[in-house]
């Protein structure tokens, strides 16, 4: 471990005391949008999945951000911490990507654009396997990595938030949880 990670840490505590504010404060927005669908969850099962994934997609960036703000007493513990992290955050991208029978419940028209929504988030959990790692030699470059897996996760996590928010309002994307067009087919 080089002996400038505290520095580095240091220069960059803005920005991740930035990153911890914006994503908890666009995951309290999944909880709102997820308190104002909730009746509707049985009609519309996509909602669950939806929220599920926005929370866990916004939750990451709050823990990583808040992990690197903290003083690194041990050389080791903010790796070691992130490792941990990634390996939570590609497990819970993972599963809607692996599991088929979920994927029939939550989309109901495959579009290609839909799939980002599951990749990006795992390929950016990959990613933080790698920066944490890379983190240990050279934590100056190492800290870019990590801050643009932070960004990708606000991004994506704030499109689903979006798309929860708006969900019964709208058609978004292959989210096609609106009750006018469930009740089209059920009439059909």
């Amino acid at each position: 471990m080089t002996s400038d990670l505290p520095a580095v840490l240091a220069s960059w505590s803005s920005f991740f005391a930035a990153a911890a504010g914006a994503s908890a404060v666009l995951l309290g927005l999944v909880f709102i949008g997820l308190t104002i669908h909730l009746e509707g969850h049985q009609e519309r099962p996509a909602l669950v999945p939806m929220a599920v994934g926005s929370a866990t997609t916004l939750f990451y960036p709050v823990i990583i951000s808040l992990v690197l703000l903290m003083p690194p007493e041990q050389p080791w513990l903010p790796t070691g911490t992130l490792l941990v992290i990634a390996f939570f955050a590609a497990l819970s991208a993972g599963a809607p990507i692996i599991q088929s029978d979920l994927r029939g419940l939550w989309i109901h028209e495959r579009k290609p654009s839909d799939w980002v929504r599951y990749l990006v988030p795992a390929i950016a959990a990959l990613g933080l396997i790698g920066a944490a790692a890379w983190l240990v030699t050279d934590p100056a470059d190492a800290i870019y990595a990590i801050a643009l897996v932070i960004v990708v996760y606000l991004v994506v996590g704030t499109q689903n938030a979006w798309n929860l928010l708006l969900a019964g309002r709208f058609e978004v994307g292959a989210w096609s949880v609106t009750r006018a067009r469930d009740d089209a087919k059920d009439g059909s």
